[in-house]
């Protein structure tokens, strides 16, 4: 075309010359252009990824949020359980109170079983535990005698708790006769105090 327009006019001129520039400079605006259209698309193609970034970060950062609250759920039962079984320990000696009998008897009497029925009731609870019936008695007679009579009045109560439903392999009987008394006066009324059964209260062995 350069050259139609040179045999025609004979020559460049200042006009020609101005005519050719607006020529390459409307070519070079026509590539701007296209150039131009397309960062705004490679910008989004940036933008969509530094958008996808963080909800990776954001995923990430919720799964071990779970992991920890699980983990704290996990500990938690262990923390419980540890807390519960002295509370259970502490009520267990608070009914095991000690049951009294008359001179040189070994029946139960009527104000003892409802002890009694209550130290069952927590036993059936309570599988844990396991408990020893220890016989007791004042100072008077024969020291062979006491023993024996302290037996008697450990298995007699040892037979009133297994009728209540309490397995017999969770009670275990001991006599100490006139051993270790709670009370050294010579008097009816230590005497009463020393013609007892005391329990003592332990975790069963698996």
């Amino acid at each position: 075309m350069l050259c139609i327009f040179y045999q025609q006019k004979g020559g460049f001129n200042m006009k020609g010359i101005s005519i050719i520039l607006l020529i390459f400079g409307l070519i070079g605006f026509g590539c701007s252009s296209k150039k131009v259209a397309l960062a705004p698309e490679a910008a989004g193609k940036q933008d969509s990824v530094s958008q996808a970034q963080p909800k990776s970060d954001e995923t990430k950062k919720a799964g071990e949020g779970s992991t920890k609250t699980e983990q704290k759920d996990a500990l938690s039962k262990p923390e419980i359980e540890s807390r519960e079984l002295p509370l259970r320990s502490k009520r267990m000696p608070e009914i095991l109170t000690d049951i009294y009998f008359e001179f040189d008897r070994y029946d139960i009497m009527e104000d003892a079983k409802p002890i009694l029925k209550s130290v069952a009731g927590h036993l059936i609870k309570n599988a844990e535990y396991k408990i020893l019936i220890e016989g007791h008695c004042d100072e008077r007679g024969t020291n062979e005698y006491n023993l024996a009579l302290g037996e008697r009045r450990s298995q007699s109560v040892k037979k009133y708790i297994l009728s209540l439903g309490v397995v017999s392999s969770r009670m275990e009987v001991i006599s100490y006769g006139e051993e270790k008394p709670v009370c050294a006066e010579k008097t009816e009324n230590c005497w009463a105090k020393n013609r007892r059964v005391h329990f003592v209260v332990s975790e069963r062995k698996n």
